[in-house]
């Protein structure tokens, strides 16, 4: 499953910002991007198909300015909002914008745009 978000977040703003599952790896300067899988719902369908819904958080990280990370943020849900993604063995059937939270992170000298999705998922 993570494979199928990565390759879908990557798709679409991969030129822009690193994209990595879970955490950072050590040694990584900004900008990048952070997908972590926050709830799954399981949702077995009457004609025996395994459904999932998931909300996605993705945590955006910039080094620059606050207006160019919620620019990166802004351009990766007009792509992915309301859409479907296709991968082999399953389908991203939609993806909707859920939340937006961002801050300043004064330690690390970092902005931080945090968004959420719901993913709908036939496996």
């Amino acid at each position: 499953m993570e494979t199928w978000i990565y390759n879908c977040l990557s798709e679409n703003i991969g030129a822009k910002l690193t994209v990595y599952p879970d955490h950072l790896p050590q040694g990584i300067d900004a900008p990048y991007l952070i997908f972590s899988i926050v709830n799954v719902n399981p949702d077995d369908t009457k004609d025996g198909q395994n459904m999932q819904t998931i909300d996605l958080q993705v945590s955006m990280f910039n080094d620059d300015t606050l207006a160019e990370t919620i620019g990166w943020a802004n351009e990766l849900k007009t792509d992915i909002n309301n859409t479907s993604y296709v991968a082999s063995g399953a389908q991203i059937q939609s993806i909707r914008f859920v939340d937006r939270d961002w801050q300043y992170m004064p330690d690390g000298k970092l902005y931080l745009v945090d968004d959420i999705y719901r993913l709908r998922i036939w496996e």
